[in-house]
This record gives C-alpha cells, sequence and structure tokens, in this order.
C-alpha cells in the first residue's frame, strides 16, 4: 500500500527530514499526485504507530521519530518517540495504545463584546481555563504560548491538533455588556470535527469564577467519558469538581481583582517595554483590593523581574520588591507552582541566588511536572550554571510541551550551543523566529552562531537586521573584532556605552573582551556587578570572553559571582 511505501521511504531516512517533493517522488514515483494524498497517508501512520510517530517540520517535511527500546512489558512493545537532530526534543509514547493520555488545547476566546479593549477578558477567561485544566492529573494540556498562536488565524481543528499533539481542542466567544457576559464553548473532538459537549453562559461578571469552574468541570467530565468510552459514576463526577477545586487554589476570589488580574497578565504576555509598566499597574490595583491572592503576588514578581531587566523601574527597588512578591506568593500558596517559578526567576535574573533558584525550580515542577515555563526556566538555569546535558533534557521538554513558543527554542538554541552543536542551535534560533520574527535579541544570537560556524556574510547580515538596539550594537562590536575590523568595532562598543551604561555593561564587557582590551572589559564587568545587569547570569557560559579566562581576575570574578564550582 502506499502508506507502508511511506513508511518504508521514512525509516530508510530516518536520520534527516525528508521533504514532501522528495516522499512524493518516493511514494508516487513517476505519477502526478496532490499534496494532500500525501498528508491522508501520513494521518494513517500516525493512527496505527500513535500521534508521535511522525514528525511534521512546518512547511518543509517530515521526519520519522519513533526508536525501538528493547524493552519489553507484559508480552507487549513499548516505544520511544524522539525528534531527532533536525528538531531536538524528546517525548515518549506508548505504541498500539488506542487511548492514549487525554490532551486538550484550550484556543483564545474569540472577542464578541462591542469595545476591543474586552480583548483582555475574552483573553482570560480562556487563560484561566487553560491554566486550571493544566493542573488536572492525568490530563495533557497544550501550553498557552503554543495554543494563542491561532488567534485571529483561520486555522482548521485538524491542522491545530496535528501542530500541537491533542486529540481535543476547547474553543469559545465572549460576548460582554456592561457587567454581563454570555461565554459560548465548544469541545471539538480533532480527529473527526465532531463537538462533543458544547454550552452558553449568560451570567454576571461577579459569578465569573462559578462559570470557570462549571467549564472545567464539564471538559473534564467529557474527556473521562471519550477515554473510559461510558458513563461516569457518581464517585467519578464528583471527582471531576474535586480535581476542579484543587485546581483553582491560588486565584483571587473577588472578581474585580479578579478583572484587574486579567488585565494585568493580558499586558504582560506581550513582553514589551510599555505593556509590562501598565501590567505592574494592573497587578497593583488588584492587589489592593485582594492582598490574600498569591496568583497576584507571582504576578506582580514576575513584572518587576522583567521591569528589572528591561531597565523599566530602578534596579534596587525593582529587585527588592520582586522577591517580597515572590515571597509573599510562595508563602499563601505552598503549592502553586507560578509562585516558585517566579521566585526562581528573581534568583536567577537579579540575584544571582544559584541554589535558591534550583532549589524554588525543582519544587515547582515536582509540583506541576510538565509546566512549560517552569521547564523553560529550568533549561536556563542549568544552562547558566554549565550544567548543559541537563539543560538540554529542560529544554527539550519544555518544546515538546509548548511546541509554538518561540521563546522555548530560543532556550533549545543557548543549550545546543553550550554543546558546540552549532548546526542543531541554529536550527532552533531559525525555528523561534519563523515562530516570532521581532522577538528580542533572537537575530544577534544567530548572527553569533553563524560567526562561530565560519559563515561569516551571513552574520553580519542577521546582526543588521537586530531590531533591539543593545544586542544589534553589541554582536556588531563582537563581529567585526573577530572579521579583524577594530576600529568598527570600538566604535560600535563606545555607541552601546554611551547609550545604555552599566546596564549594558555584560555586553560592553563582551566587545571589549572580543577586541582583545582585556582591562577595559573586566572594568566593564564590575561596573555590571554594581548595577546587577541581568546579562552577568550568563557570564560563565558567554563565549564571547572566552579572552579573559586565562587571566587571574577571571576565576575572582567568578567567585564573586558564585559560578565558580
Amino acid at each position: 500500500s502506499r502508506a507502508f511505501d511511506l513508511l518504508q521511504a521514512l525509516i530508510k531516512h530516518r536520520d534527516r527530514l525528508v521533504t514532501k517533493d522528495e516522499l512524493m517522488d518516493m511514494v508516487w514515483p513517476g505519477m502526478v499526485v496532490e499534496e494532500n494524498n500525501l498528508q491522508a497517508q501520513v494521518s494513517s501512520l500516525r493512527k496505527l504507530l500513535g500521534p508521535k510517530a511522525i514528525t511534521t517540520i512546518q512547511g518543509r517535511g517530515y521526519q520519522f521519530s519513533l526508536a525501538e527500546t528493547a524493552a519489553h512489558k507484559n508480552g507487549g512493545h513499548t516505544a520511544s518517540a524522539t525528534v531527532p537532530v533536525t528538531m531536538p526534543v524528546t517525548v515518549t509514547v506508548g505504541v498500539g495504545n488506542t487511548r492514549g493520555t487525554p490532551s486538550i488545547a484550550v484556543l483564545a476566546f474569540a472577542n464578541h463584546s462591542a469595545s476591543a479593549d474586552d480583548e483582555y477578558f475574552s483573553d482570560g477567561l480562556a487563560d484561566e481555563l487553560l491554566n486550571v485544566l493544566t493542573r488536572i492529573k492525568g490530563l495533557h494540556v497544550a501550553a498557552r504560548t503554543s495554543s494563542f498562536s491561532f488567534k485571529g488565524k483561520d486555522s482548521d481543528i485538524a491542522t491545530i491538533g496535528q501542530k500541537l499533539n491533542v486529540a481535543t481542542v476547547l474553543e469559545g466567544s465572549v460576548r460582554k455588556s456592561g457587567n454581563r457576559a454570555r461565554i459560548s464553548v465548544q469541545l471539538v473532538n480533532v480527529e473527526d470535527g465532531f463537538h462533543l459537549w458544547s454550552e452558553s453562559y449568560d451570567r454576571m461578571l461577579d459569578d465569573i469564577f462559578a462559570v470557570q469552574d462549571d467549564i472545567a468541570q464539564s471538559v473534564v467530565s467529557e474527556l473521562r467519558v471519550k477515554l473510559m468510552q461510558r458513563t461516569l459514576s457518581e464517585s467519578e463526577t464528583i471527582q471531576a469538581a474535586a480535581d476542579v477545586a484543587a485546581a483553582a487554589q491560588g486565584r483571587s476570589q473577588n472578581g474585580e481583582a479578579h478583572r484587574l488580574y486579567l488585565q494585568a497578565r493580558f499586558f504582560l504576555n506581550r513582553h514589551a517595554g510599555a505593556d509590562i509598566v501598565k501590567s505592574i499597574d494592573y497587578v497593583r490595583q488588584a492587589l489592593a483590593i485582594d492582598p490574600g491572592s498569591a496568583i497576584l503576588w507571582a504576578t506582580l514578581s514576575d513584572a518587576l523581574t522583567d521591569a528589572v531587566d528591561f531597565a523599566l523601574v530602578n534596579v534596587e527597588d525593582g529587585s527588592r520588591e520582586a522577591l517580597s512578591a515572590a515571597q509573599r506568593a510562595v508563602t499563601l500558596e505552598p503549592a502553586l507552582a507560578a509562585g516558585h517559578v517566579a521566585m526562581c526567576n528573581y534568583q536567577t535574573m537579579l540575584a544571582y541566588d544559584w541554589k535558591g533558584a534550583l532549589a524554588s525550580v525543582q519544587r515547582a515542577l515536582a509540583i506541576s511536572p510538565d509546566d512549560a515555563e517552569a521547564l523553560k526556566k529550568a533549561g536556563r538555569l542549568y544552562y547558566v550554571l554549565g550544567r548543559l546535558p541537563e539543560s538540554l533534557e529542560h529544554a527539550e521538554r519544555s518544546v515538546a510541551q509548548d511546541p509554538l513558543n518561540s521563546a522555548c527554542y530560543q532556550t533549545l538554541g543557548l543549550s545546543l550551543s553550550g554543546l558546540d552543536r552549532l548546526a542543531e542551535a541554529e536550527h532552533a534560533l531559525r525555528h523561534a523566529l519563523d515562530l516570532s520574527p521581532d522577538i528580542p535579541a533572537a537575530r544577534a544570537s544567530l548572527a553569533l552562531n553563524l560567526l562561530r560556524q565560519g559563515k561569516d556574510a551571513d552574520a553580519l547580515a542577521e546582526a543588521n537586521n537586530e531590531r533591539t538596539d543593545w544586542a544589534r550594537l553589541r554582536t556588531m562590536a563582537v563581529l567585526h573584532a573577530h572579521l579583524g575590523n577594530p576600529v568598527k568595532s570600538d566604535l560600535a562598543t563606545q555607541e552601546l556605552a554611551d547609550r545604555f551604561g552599566a546596564g549594558a555593561g555584560c555586553s560592553i564587557a563582551s566587545a571589549y573582551a572580543s577586541n582583545g582590551k582585556i582591562d577595559r572589559a573586566f572594568e566593564w564587568l564590575e561596573r555590571a556587578y554594581e548595577v546587577r545587569d541581568s546579562g552577568l547570569a550568563y557570564i560563565k557560559m558567554n563565549w564571547m570572553v572566552r579572552s579573559l579566562h586565562t587571566d587571574p581576575r577571571w576565576p575572582v570574578f567568578l567567585q564573586k559571582m558564585g559560578l565558580d564550582d
């Protein structure tokens, strides 16, 4: 059959991506067929072997990703599905398990309100449902960044399900008018497009928590019915309600505070300077109403850490308040993963407290092992510490959980670069840019990667296209130094120092180190340390300052940073 021919072709070339054109020639030699024939055969193989047996490399082709193991249990075969070099992500699935783990993606809800300003509410409601469902044991939930990436796009359910590797999709709409809202939701089966369940709610906004919990409980129940292929017992229905109640811990129970929180998250998720300031303002207003909400304090800590990193607030004041907020979150709700993630973020970027950061992120992952944000933070932290195999493991897992999140691919690129797997790192960075072309500093990272591979012209082109000024200037200074243009390197370094000062001290030190100006490099490292430049978190693994490693001042500086072991 064509499916068997396709399987043979993919297995034969399992060590690489096989383009669509190649597969068409192999499976239908000498024939002119439409591409949807290929997609149909891939779909058939996935039904037989499991959804992760064949990896789609978007817009390019496919790769066989099922590796047989020697493990046999109870007479059955198990297999480990590994996405190889072109998409270095490792996940595990059971072959022949027709039921599998129930899985869902929660899409951004459509805003049908009269005002576009109410978009925060529709986004926030879907986001809250996603967070509740994420904490239900035995349910795989696509991460927010990936599921929300389809917002405003005309993608069909089958495509969404394939890209996010889920069996069901929850979609909905919100029509808000004054203090009332109509919320319509439907749970759709990816395989056949049929609605498993749908409902509409007309409620007052102060009743929004009951609506969220009602929707979440219905979704959990319907998924269990589909998985077990029978009606739930009374005890199972009660358990579904208990799971939802447990998952909702830590959130504000005040309607107005919750509305303000949704606005705060809406702006913080944009990852832009002015929006971070707005986020801080909204979450402060929410805390004034409900100071007992752990998730509000965790959100404030994250926003303040970002604000310090973006030089939007005073370093000393912002750092102190970020720590205090994270401490409040953890104290109020020790079992809330978000509080420990916020603490790890602060400890890594602002406190250089590596042991504390490790304890925080490990606690977050103990609470929520598949939390993409915690996995990404862990990948970054292990990279900072030079523990590269662990960094790669967590970065790969974050990509598996959140496959359309550009920041996860950036972290993956870091890990691979640290291991000198430069071609794979380049692929990860390019994938990050495909997902988010304007992601800050990603083109600069790609340029430096290309420089290390000897692709000088391509490196210069990418550096020139970097839109984040400090990253562009730092990268141009380093490139010109390595390409034998010391004058151009000095000019870029001086502009970087004039415009950004000690807040970019680590970048300035990197430029001077690349140009052989060792004393100036150490001078700027010390200035960066004085202002707690977040760039110093990466100093141990920063290949641009390798010229400093033989200087007696280097181990002293690493010891001061706590990175000497």
